[in-house]
């Protein structure tokens, strides 16, 4: 009872308009979100994205998001591609007082449109259009138009006086992604400005194959609006023209984890597992940004380019791991080093992959050999044979690790030479050598 007298003393004191909004503060919190391309509900401002194909991607009016990855060649898709006729639908709830519902945006306060819910709740589920949500924000009813990170409240009015304040709302960025670039992307070269990967190699283990020295190109892993996240993996085990953007050819999908030395991108998860060994894959990577939006494809011209050959349907898919680096075919011997997947002798021989000459031969093999005619079919015999040599090592260290170690010595050295001072010193530490042998 006196709890109740002081309440009223305040509501009707005239320091009622600084006490009151103590009196109805109040934590939103966000149960479920539908209709989106993509969320993180986790984040301290949850993020809320749209991924669209220009013009549509799936019927004409979907009221559900949709799978527009099913198939039509190596273009633009979404798995959850949304249009302005999509649903989108916001739970939440209230800690604080019962009230009606409501979402507006954060700069004007500004309702969107039907999305209200008058009758007084502690929870509520709003639901509106895609197209609804574009009008307000940036007055494009059909969403043919992408936006930034954009502040949208929801929430319950708890003092019932029509608006949202601070402390009755929680605000969701949302964020529309139409990707405008080309679908496909050639290689390191050509395709310079272009974000994305524009060379990878496909390494084979026992089952499995590795996807490696994923070169990056332009600006990436920025990309129009929004960041590329993820990599698709696709392959097929009859040729690089059966690829499509059908989940049928999903091999595997990795987040990106980061890009240090801005000249090889990690991923957090390269294998590609339950393959068969004897049997031959071939490969394309697919780049995914934060709305899920499926992009920049290993093109056939890439393809061409990596592997010389001329045609995806015809020589292309005759060549092997040895002469192409997007061919791989899994076997058991190959998975005796699948801890270091760079230096197979010269770790065996130095005994870890982080020892300085291992650094270098991995060095000369990203700066050198893979970026001239002759380095790269050496590297894909390499790739072929090396882990035979490995392992002989490895099961005769007592003698082989020394004399392979006292092998490569001259080879780092030379190594050495080229990385620090170029091809003109190595040609002349080898003529000079030949010289004194002579």
């Amino acid at each position: 009872m006196h709890s109740r007298l002081f309440l009223l003393f305040l509501t009707l004191s005239p320091l009622s308009f600084l006490i009151t909004p103590f009196l109805y503060a109040a934590t939103i919190t966000i149960t479920d979100i539908d209709g989106v391309s993509a969320a993180d509900l986790t984040a301290s401002t949850p993020l809320v994205y749209g991924g669209e194909q220009t013009g549509g991607g799936c019927s004409d009016s979907p009221s559900t998001t949709c799978n527009s990855c099913t198939g039509s060649g190596l273009t633009l898709c979404n798995p959850a591609n949304i249009a302005s006729t999509t649903t989108i639908s916001i739970s939440f709830s209230t800690d604080g007082n019962a009230g009606p519902a409501y979402v507006v945006r954060d700069n004007d306060g500004t309702k969107v449109n039907v999305a209200e819910n008058t009758s007084s709740a502690k929870t509520a589920t709003l639901t509106f259009t895609w197209g609804e949500l574009c009008n307000v924000i940036n007055s494009d009813s059909s969403c043919q138009t992408a936006f930034a990170a954009t502040a949208i409240s929801v929430g319950i009015d708890s003092d019932g006086d029509g608006e949202l304040e601070s402390d009755e709302s929680k605000t969701i960025n949302f964020h529309l992604i139409i990707p405008t670039s080309s679908d496909t992307i050639d290689d390191c070269t050509t395709d310079s400005s272009t974000s994305g990967i524009c060379e990878f190699t496909a390494f084979p283990g026992d089952e499995k194959v590795f996807i490696k020295d994923a070169t990056p190109s332009g600006s990436f892993p920025t990309n129009d609006n929004a960041n590329f996240e993820k990599v698709r993996l696709y392959c097929s085990e009859n040729g690089f023209d059966e690829i499509t953007n059908s989940d049928d050819f999903l091999c595997a999908e990795t987040t990106i984890t980061s890009s240090d030395d801005g000249e090889t991108i990690e991923l957090d998860n390269r294998i590609v597992s339950d393959l068969e060994n004897g049997q031959k894959y071939y490969f394309r990577i697919a780049h995914v940004d934060a709305a899920n939006n499926v992009m920049r494809w290993t093109s056939d011209t890439n393809i061409q380019n990596v592997c010389n050959c001329t045609s995806v349907s015809g020589d292309c898919n005759a060549l092997d791991q040895t002469t192409c680096a997007y061919i791989a075919q899994p076997d058991k011997v190959l998975g005796i080093l699948e801890e270091d997947l760079n230096c197979f002798i010269a770790t065996a021989a130095f005994g870890s992959s982080m020892a300085p000459a291992v650094k270098t031969f991995r060095a000369f093999r990203s700066h050198i050999l893979k970026t001239t005619t002759w380095g790269r079919p050496f590297t894909r015999l390499y790739y072929k044979y090396g882990p035979y040599g490995a392992r002989f090592i490895s099961k005769h260290d007592n003698w082989a690790k020394p004399l392979a170690r006292t092998l490569l010595w001259p080879a780092w050295g030379l190594a050495s030479l080229w990385l620090q001072y170029g091809a003109f010193a190595f040609y002349l530490a080898i003529g000079t050598a030949l010289v004194s042998f002579a």
